[in-house]
C-alpha cells in the first residue's frame, strides 16, 4: 500500500506542476495573440498554456492522498499568473480531483475544477491527464465557463514535490 501511495503522491504532484513553463512572461504556448483575441459565434476563446508547481502533502488517508498545489503559469487571457489549488488523489484506482484558482496580475481570478487520472505506472515520476472546467471567478472572468485538456508530470519525494503541465480549450467570460 506505501508503494501505492507514494505512486499516487507523485501523481498529484504532477499534476500540480502542470503549468511550468520556460517563460512567465511570454504569451501562453500555442495561442497566438489573433487567436487570444478572438472569439467564436459562441463567445468562446481558445484558452490554454503552461504551469510549474510545487506539491505539498498535507493529509491522506488508507484510500487517498491530500494536496495543496502553488505555481506559477503563463496562460492565455490571463498572462503571468498565480495558481493555488486543494486537490485529492485515490489512492485506489489513481483518480484526481481538485478545485483551483488563478489569479491574473490585474487581480481577476478564474475558478478552475480538474478531474483526471494518473496514467503512468507506480513510481516517484507520474503522468497524468484530465479535463480542467472553467466556472466563473471575479472581474473579468465572472460568469466564465468552458473546458481544457490539461496533461502533466510530478515527482514527489518525500512530503513536497514539483510538476508541470499544460493546458488548451476554450474559454467564454
Amino acid at each position: 500500500m506505501s508503494h501505492l501511495r507514494n505512486t499516487l503522491v507523485l501523481t498529484a504532484l504532477a499534476l500540480s506542476t502542470a503549468c511550468a513553463g520556460d517563460g512567465a512572461t511570454e504569451p501562453a504556448a500555442n495561442v497566438s495573440p489573433l487567436e487570444a483575441r478572438t472569439t467564436d459565434a459562441m463567445g468562446s476563446r481558445p484558452a490554454g498554456g503552461r504551469c510549474a508547481t510545487t506539491i505539498t502533502v498535507v493529509g491522506g488517508s488508507e484510500t487517498s492522498i491530500a494536496l495543496a498545489i502553488s505555481g506559477t503559469c503563463n496562460l492565455g487571457h490571463l498572462g503571468r499568473t498565480t495558481m493555488v489549488a486543494a486537490q485529492t488523489v485515490s489512492l485506489v484506482d489513481g483518480g484526481i480531483v481538485n478545485s483551483t484558482t488563478y489569479t491574473a496580475a490585474s487581480g481577476d481570478k478564474l475558478l478552475s475544477s480538474f478531474a483526471g487520472q494518473v496514467v503512468s505506472p507506480p513510481g516517484p515520476d507520474v503522468t497524468f491527464t484530465g479535463t480542467e472546467t472553467y466556472h466563473g471567478g471575479t472581474g473579468r472572468f465572472e460568469g466564465a465557463s468552458g473546458s481544457s485538456a490539461l496533461e502533466g508530470t510530478a515527482t514527489l519525494g518525500g512530503p513536497a514535490g514539483t510538476g508541470e503541465y499544460t493546458t488548451k480549450g476554450a474559454i467564454k467570460y
